[in-house]
């Protein structure tokens, strides 16, 4: 067999570890929130955020971009309120009955303020930073010296709980708010009460002093709010016509107007001065707070259903109304010294709001939280529920998504096959599905009920489905049929547990009635009852042989034998209610984890705990043993996975890595590995052995996703790259800097096969006072003027990048330094040309480095977005360079299918361009060895490629794309560092003649001999070892510092440039060419797909490069299968582009050798129900794929229906279990044969087989 040789979009992150301003750089994620935010403040001078969270942590964050700084993770419990220190060094958190003074520069705690016995409503720190106090629902007010953390009053004097407490402005005196009716005033340098203020008849919220400390403004219960003399306590003016109660209210700056918000959706403003109400604004829910500008000129008020009303107040006009959150408003910030306003809600997002009512800013997650997950029988895949509606199936072993399903609801349950790759789910919609991991097919859609299904499993042998869920349903259903065999009744409610003995005989369901039955699965009845419970019945769960059972009420366990049913043990060791629990594998012991802060190992014979691990003052959630059972794992609150030698106790290991509380923990089947989600997001696949983080994944939204280690070495996808940043004091290193060096693509597998990873770790950077500060001067009209400043390392080059391709590299050599500082000005005709015409550009300087003569380098970026272009609104145009070379001056390299290669995918290109771009915008320059004059642009020497490509350089615009089709010989050139050469016409085995890679770099550049703008290229390479040629260009062209990944997501449409390259085989690997198809594989496989698979079109039209390559790459994987041969075609790229229309007119001019009729089941309908509820339609088509693999194959099989394909279609009808089938085949609607069919209801696999045989026997060509 022959072969050839702008727009910014601001996100908030997480960062690893704490501390804001220690000099060590943080890798930052994007999580921010993953619970309600509670609080939200500025420093004092509006340079930093702090958020206090439902989540458990408190966070800094840059108030201008909404870059995190800092989060602090310590507390394991929801936090109620943060404040800042005056001078934004320390930070004030309470949650429960703690308060905690943290050092911002360390991230560590200074100190516990401790004495509270309850819960902690508020805290603040005075004016003067010299006081801090805490109010509680102890009756008690603490005040400390947050400098040691030593009490220095603890005012007693409420007689019920305290709700709030503010320190004068000139921290002389305190004034407290309490459900007792009062308010109290404090003399803070004795502690005794100045001034009792009374007179209102209901609990008070809160209590404000007015800026100059000279009054007391307080909101109550009882519908009013009061204002107060500070001097001497006598109440000033009640103001009243509040509907209900009164959450807050404030004193505008110059004590003129009084705002209040109120239980009854009203925020009402007031005279202060006479306590007349001037104008009242309702809101559609309930009030919840208010915040004024600090030059008291507006108020933005927030309510319990997210909506903002912004109030003018000189004007007493409503400015603006908006629904801001998706859930309610908790708090508001106003900036110290600028009309701007920052919202915290439920929702767990801040958004950022002007005086005009403009958003500004967001700060929320953007990555998916994982409600459940579980692995495939052989360990290979994790599927996982994102969002509660997104299943994805993840390569444990890659960390990749291999596929995602979208059942069109919210998804409750998971079930993999036990033998195969098949995966089960359930949901609110009261669906069934099963589908098919490997190529994403559905096999099986049933409607089992109109409630939720709460949970599926498969049994033992995999035929059969056992659902559960709400009202009673519990059902055991035919995979093969999707009917329901038994119907397991006896629930009068929602049915919370279920579980199959692993020999399939029983089912035990567990309900919310408080009872528990165990039925036989044989015939579908009832074999025990077990009722009188006062309580809901949960986890219920068969030992591994069956021999036992057990099921939870609250925090009591009961052990059964399954034979008998006998109650062995009731164990009830847990204080609080039982979130998980299992059997080992030998059944020798059972697992609970409990809300009590500890896990119980029990010994199941004697029903007595064998041991009892502590949760480290956190609930416990979810355990798992390992394969053998010889060790356990716990996951709780305490943010850590910890594993225990089962026989001792011992503890193993200690995993650290997530920072939220863990939702759950489950050994792979085979042992070797752990994997834990929390609410943090993440996903964390764990060495068993070693105990070492092996990867952390999250999930962005999106099809983004991102690897780490415990280095935070990196892969993932592109948009998830760009969304990481490195934190370091103050400053914020993007991704760029670092890309060269922690970068790692294949991380995940480099890891899992135990790798040696020879990239450097974050620690090894030094990246703090490190690299360049790149400031722009925009002086004059030249706006690419730029200053750069050196620090620690020094500057090696600077790079300029448009549009993310490499345009131009100026050596250090030709920089010019003016008193330590690079001058950098670029010339603007040099850069605009490159430009597109109709869309924000972007242009970024990066300033190489090199620091102690390391090999790594960080680099400098700086970006300037939405640089406009000319704004021609023309087309791109297309200029396709077809290369076939079947003749070279050597006879012995004679080829035979490089030229029909060029010319029948050149042909191809050229139609579906002409339709999508318009045929004036498509430019054709046939190169092969058959061209005579007047047939093709020339033959293919060197120069006339290179002739014709700076032909391309004079006409091409940025926007235009370039395309080169290679189809010849490849080889590897030079002994010392091998280079891959494109053989033309003039060479011989002796004398190697041709294009390198680096004359191509040259060529195609914008600052090569050719100027080439065109920001967009498809190199196609149908030679040996072209795999080769795909990592030194992408090396050399470095589009978007993607250098070596391959493609594997769908990047935006829209981008402005990209590099894409498919190679016909791995480096020194052969390509072949198919005497039985009569074209290079890689050819054949293009127009197969392009003529085939509509997979490859954006809305069932459009031509999009990544998918055409990616299809093709498997196509040809499955000839080389058939064939016992080895050539991996390799896609690379960093774009992703549209460059045609592939219809039914373009199909049909596509050829290609030994044409098989495209066939596809379009329908199998039961002619009584008009349903096809034997599957018929899923098993054919199964049938047809399988039969149209291999050479021998008749047909082709499509994955949906094209007017090109034939039809099979299915009418039959079931009859005492007999089966009869009406086969019909249609060509283009139109039937042209007609056949019967018949055989069982128990036997459709043997039925569609049957039918798969008569449509190859009478398909016509």
């Amino acid at each position: 067999m022959p072969f050839r040789n702008c727009l910014l979009l601001v996100i908030a992150f997480f960062l690893i570890g704490n501390g804001a301003f220690a000099q060590t750089a943080r890798l930052a994620l994007p999580i921010a929130h993953t619970g309600e935010v509670n609080s939200v403040c500025y420093s004092r001078e509006g340079k930093y955020l702090l958020t206090a969270s439902a989540d458990g942590t408190v966070k800094i964050f840059l108030a201008e971009n909404g870059n995190e700084l800092v989060s602090f993770t310590e507390m394991n419990a929801p936090i109620t309120m943060a404040v800042f220190s005056p001078d934004a060094r320390q930070v004030l958190v309470c949650y429960l009955g703690n308060a905690l003074i943290l050092d911002v520069q360390s991230g560590k705690r200074l100190h516990t303020l401790s004495g509270h016995t309850a819960n902690i409503n508020h805290v603040s720190f005075s004016d003067d930073g010299l006081y801090c106090l805490t109010a509680c629902d102890d009756k008690v007010v603490r005040v400390f010296d947050p400098k040691t953390g030593v009490l220095i009053h603890a005012l007693d004097d409420h007689r019920e709980a305290v709700k709030y407490a503010e320190f004068s402005p000139n921290g002389k005196l305190l004034v407290t708010a309490a459900w007792d009716r009062t308010a109290l005033l404090y003399d803070l340098s004795k502690g005794k009460i100045l001034h009792v203020l009374e007179g209102h008849q209901g609990n008070l919220n809160t209590a404000h002093f007015s800026s100059d400390g000279s009054k007391v403004i307080t909101s109550s219960w009882d519908y009013t709010t009061k204002l107060f003399d500070a001097n001497n306590g006598s109440l000033l003016l009640s103001f009243e016509g509040h509907g209900k109660t009164v959450q807050d209210a404030l004193l505008t700056p110059d004590g003129k107007l009084l705002v209040s918000t109120c239980m009854d959706g009203s925020t009402r403003i007031f005279d202060a001065q006479n306590g007349r109400l001037l104008q009242s604004f309702i809101h559609s829910g309930i009030g919840s707070c208010i915040r004024l500008s600090a030059n008291g000129n507006y108020v933005l008020s927030g309510d319990k259903n997210g909506e903002c009303l912004l109030i003018d107040l000189p004007a007493l006009q409503l400015k603006k109304r908006w629904q801001a959150h998706r859930a309610g408003i908790k708090s508001i910030a106003a900036h110290p010294g600028r009309s701007l306003f920052f919202t915290a809600s439920n929702d767990y997002t801040l958004h950022a709001y002007d005086s005009l009512g403009s958003h500004i800013l967001s700060i929320e997650g953007h990555t998916e939280p994982i409600a459940d997950f579980e692995f495939s029988a052989d360990g290979k895949w994790m599927a996982a529920i994102y969002q509660d509606s997104i299943l994805r199936v993840i390569s444990v072993e890659s960390g990749k998504e291999q596929s995602r399903f979208l059942p069109g609801g919210i998804i409750h349950s998971l079930s993999f096959h036990p033998h195969s790759t098949l995966l089960a789910l359930a949901g609110k919609e009261g669906k069934l599905e099963v589908y098919d991991i490997r190529n994403g097919n559905k096999l099986l859609q049933v409607t089992v009920s109109k409630v939720a299904v709460r949970k599926v499993q498969w049994n033992n042998n995999g035929e059969q489905l056992l659902i559960s869920g709400d009202e009673g349903l519990a059902q055991v259903i035919s995979y093969h049929t999707g009917k329901v065999i038994h119907n397991l009744q006896g629930h009068r409610g929602a049915i919370l547990d279920t579980d199959i003995s692993n020999q399939g005989l029983y089912a035990i369901t567990a309900g919310y009635d408080s009872t528990v039955r165990m039925f036989d699965l044989n015939t579908g009845k009832v074999l025990f009852t077990y009722d009188g419970f006062r309580r809901k019945i949960s986890h219920a769960r068969f030992s591994s042989e069956g021999l036992y059972f057990i099921y939870c009420e609250g925090s009591t366990l009961y052990l059964h034998e399954t034979a008998t049913g006998k109650l062995l043990h009731v164990m009830n060791e847990h204080a609080w209610f039982v979130h998980d629990v299992i059997f080992s594998p030998d059944s020798r012991y059972l697992l609970s984890a409990g809300a009590d802060y500890q896990a119980i190992l029990y010994d199941v014979k004697s029903g007595k705990p064998k041991y009892k691990m502590d949760g480290n003052g956190a609930p416990v959630y979810s355990v798992s043993f390992n394969l053998t059972g010889s060790y356990f794992a716990l996951a709780g609150g305490d943010q850590l996975v910890r594993v225990f030698e089962t026989n001792s106790g011992k503890e193993k290991h200690v995993l650290q890595g997530h920072f939220a509380p863990l939702r759950k923990v489950a050994f792979t089947p085979d042992g070797q590995r752990l994997l834990s989600i929390g609410r943090g997001h993440q996903a964390v696949l764990w060495d068993f052995s070693t105990g070492k983080q092996m990867y952390s994944r999250l999930q962005l939204k999106g099809d983004d996703w991102l690897l780490y280690d415990s280095d935070f070495r990196y892969d993932g996808s592109a948009g998830a790259r760009n969304s990481l940043y490195f934190v370091c004091g103050l400053e914020t290193i993007s991704l760029k800097q670092t890309n060269d060096a922690l970068f790692v693509p294949g991380l995940a597998e480099k890891q899992y096969s135990h790798q040696e990873i020879t990239y450097p770790r974050l620690a090894d950077l030094e990246l703090c006072g490190t690299l360049p500060v790149i400031v722009p001067q925009n002086r004059g009209a030249n706006p690419f003027q730029f200053q750069i400043t050196p620090r620690e390392a020094e500057i090696e080059m600077v790079e300029i990048y448009v549009n993310d391709r490499l345009t131009k590299t100026i050596p250090k050599s030709s920089l010019k330094t003016v008193n330590g500082h690079v001058l950098l000005d670029l010339d603007g005709s040099e850069i605009i040309p490159l430009f597109t015409s109709d869309n924000p550009n972007k242009v970024e300087v990066v300033a190489v480095t090199n620091k102690g003569g390391k090999d790594i380098k960080t680099r400098g970026v700086i970006e300037l977005p939405n640089q406009q272009g000319a704004g021609s609104g023309l087309n791109p145009n297309l200029y396709a360079v077809m290369i076939g070379v079947n003749t070279y001056q050597d006879p012995a390299l004679k080829l035979s299918y490089p030229v029909k290669d060029a010319l029948a995918l050149g042909k191809a290109i050229e139609l579906s361009a002409g339709e999508f771009l318009g045929p004036e915008h498509v430019y054709m320059y046939p190169i092969n060895s058959e061209v005579k004059p007047g047939t093709g642009y020339a033959t293919p020497e060197r120069d006339n490629i290179r002739r014709a490509l700076e032909e391309i350089g004079q006409l091409a615009r940025p926007e235009d794309v370039v395309l080169i089709f290679f189809a010849g010989h490849g080889m590897m050139n030079g002994l010392v560092e091998q280079k891959f050469t494109l053989l033309t016409a003039e060479a011989t085995k002796d004398k190697i003649v041709g294009i390198s890679t680096t004359d191509l770099q040259s060529w195609l550049s914008p600052d090569g001999p050719h100027k080439m703008k065109a920001n967009k290229m498809i190199l196609i390479f149908d030679a040996c070892n072209s795999g080769q040629a795909s990592k030194e260009l992408f090396t050399m062209m470095s589009y978007n510092e993607d250098r070596t990944n391959r493609i594997r997501q769908i990047e935006d449409l829209k981008e402005k440039s990209g590099l894409l390259i498919m190679a016909a085989s791995a480096p020194n690997q052969n390509a072949y060419e198919l005497p039985q198809f009569e074209q290079g594989l890689l050819t054949y496989c293009l127009l197969k797909t392009l003529k085939n698979n509509p997979d490859i079109l954006d809305d069932q039209e459009f031509l999009n490069v990544t998918k055409w390559f990616l299809e093709s790459e498997r196509e040809l994987q499955k000839v080389m299968e058939s064939l016992g041969k080895n050539q991996d075609a390799q896609p690379f790229g960093t774009s992703n582009l549209r460059i045609g229309v592939v219809n039914d007119s373009i199909r049909s001019t596509i050829r290609i050798a030994e044409e098989k009729p495209q066939v596809y089941c379009t329908l199998a309908e039961n002619t009584e129900t008009f349903g096809d509820d034997l599957q018929l339609q899923r098993e054919i088509n199964q049938a047809l794929e399988v039969r149209a693999r291999g050479m021998d194959a008749k047909i082709s099989y499509v994955s949906r229906q094209t007017t090109t394909a034939h039809s099979v279609k299915l009418k039959y009808s079931v009859k005492k279990g007999k089966v009869k089938c009406k086969v019909i085949l249609l060509k283009n609607n139109m039937p042209y044969f007609q056949g019967d069919i018949s055989g069982t209801e128990d036997d459709v696999v043997r039925i569609a087989a049957q039918i798969v045989r008569m449509v190859e026997a009478n398909v016509v060509p």
